[in-house]
């Protein structure tokens, strides 16, 4: 129900709440496994919508290093290739 949820949060454009609801689907390992390559793609997407509205420096770059941890993060969660060969 959240993930369906998290549509509205984005037409919203309120950034810093669609990222909390991200942020706690993808700590979550129960529901809806498959869409979490999804959930990290957006995690990434919305973390650069911030970053293009930060005016202080530091910030900006602490924001950038989580989009990098996030994409790390991604590539080694064992979720994001569901339904996929790994030969």
């Amino acid at each position: 129900m959240v993930h369906k949820a998290l549509k509205v949060v984005a037409k919203l454009k309120d950034y810093n709440l669609e990222l909390r609801v991200l942020e706690a689907l993808l700590e979550q390992r129960f529901w809806c496994r498959g869409k979490r390559a999804k959930w990290h793609t957006r995690r990434a997407i919305v973390l650069g919508h911030l970053v293009t509205k930060e005016k202080d420096l530091v910030k900006k770059r602490d924001l950038q290093l989580r989009i990098l941890e996030g994409v790390k993060e991604a590539l080694l969660d064992d979720d994001t290739g569901i339904g996929m060969y790994h030969g």
